[in-house]
């Protein structure tokens, strides 16, 4: 009997580091920041809006989380050209939450193009915003036009 105790102790040894090896790698993978951009669609006035977002790995508590909204000029999309996913994941390594969309018309929205208008275009962001403060506590917003046109019909600025 001696002798079964004594060869099964390095096998009990041997598990016991296994599981606490695991648990490190568990612990260490789940606390690895993740800021990978995630698509979702976001309700908007005429239906939901084509959308990607990408936040930061952590931000301070208490504090509001900053918001850039990046939109595409015209017949662009979310994408930006290649441009807006390494602008969210700069933004998002300082701390600054993004989001992109598609306009009516574009990328994967499902409007039709009839309605990529200035007004549409700003119930849009205007939707997005509102989204991204009761779903992420963002604050203060800036938003950024690839096509430049629409930057002086609107500037939102700091957001109630």
């Amino acid at each position: 009997m001696k002798h079964a105790k004594q060869t099964r102790a390095p096998w009990i040894l041997l598990a016991c580091l296994a599981a606490i090896a695991l648990c490190i790698v568990a612990a260490v993978t789940l606390l690895q920041p993740n800021t990978n951009p995630k698509n979702i669609e976001i309700p908007g006035t005429r239906g939901n809006i084509p959308a990607t977002i990408q936040l930061p790995a952590k931000s301070a508590r208490g504090e509001e989380l900053p918001l850039v909204v990046l939109c595409h000029g015209f017949t662009g999309n979310r994408q930006g050209d290649g441009h807006f996913a390494p602008l969210a994941e700069d933004l998002a390594a300082h701390g600054i939450a993004t989001v992109r969309l598609d306009f009516a018309g574009c990328g994967d929205s499902t409007e039709p193009y009839a309605n990529y208008t200035l007004a549409n275009m700003a119930a849009d962001v205007d939707s997005v915003i509102g989204y991204m403060q009761a779903t992420y506590g963002t604050g203060k917003t800036a938003t950024a036009w690839a096509g430049g046109w629409p930057a002086s019909t609107r500037s939102w600025g700091s957001t109630p």
